[in-house]
């Protein structure tokens, strides 16, 4: 069994990724697949310079992830030019994430993906969990994590669209407005109506 967990920046989705797999869920994390696949590819390093410029190479020449996403994220062409970029290698290295997991995990598959449902992964998947946070939650928790200033803060949230018109197509929602502890316990409810379904 395939879990997709999606949510915006912010929201608590890969935290709550994290907790499944403490729990026994196989973790496949698409953000951290997608900074290997780039980083570890030369083409694609050099389409991206090519795309954005010198605006997001560091003094070493290569690519600076801090430099990319504050291009990508100051304009919407940019985070879109940069999807188009990366979405067949990422989801071909996603693919091969989800079925090596698959062959070596005996609980359910945990997917970490913000953009499940702008990919077509809620079809690949078998449970969706979506996780929700108020936009002024969210920015507060991005400007301590990423060190933004107020205006990156709210650019990135800007650039991402709103999943809350999707709750109809995810199977389990979480409302992630509070502490850590309150957010384990509405996990815990979702991950065993789960792991029931999983040994149905």
């Amino acid at each position: 069994m395939i879990v997709g967990i999606t949510g915006n920046t912010g929201s608590g989705k890969s935290t709550l990724a994290r907790i499944f797999a403490e729990w026994g869920g196989t973790l496949v994390d698409a953000d951290e697949i997608g900074r290997s696949v780039w980083q570890n590819d030369p083409g694609l390093q050099r389409t991206i310079a090519s795309a954005f410029g010198d605006a997001v190479l560091g003094p070493d020449g290569k690519i600076d992830r801090r430099r990319l996403g504050h291009v990508v994220f100051s304009a919407p062409d940019n985070l879109a030019m940069l999807d188009r970029i990366l979405a067949e290698p990422l989801r071909s290295a996603i693919e091969r994430a989800l079925r090596d997991a698959e062959e070596r995990s005996p609980g359910p598959v945990v997917l970490d993906a913000a953009l499940l449902f702008d990919w077509g992964y809620q079809e690949r998947v078998d449970v969706v969990v979506l996780i929700l946070a108020a936009a002024d939650t969210r920015h507060a928790r991005i400007r301590t994590r990423d060190s933004l200033d107020e205006r990156g803060a709210r650019d990135r949230i800007a650039r991402q669209s709103d999943l809350d018109a999707r709750m109809e197509e995810a199977d389990h929602v979480i409302e992630n407005d509070g502490t850590l502890d309150e957010l384990k316990l509405r996990a815990r409810e979702v991950w065993e109506s789960i792991t029931d379904k999983d040994e149905e």
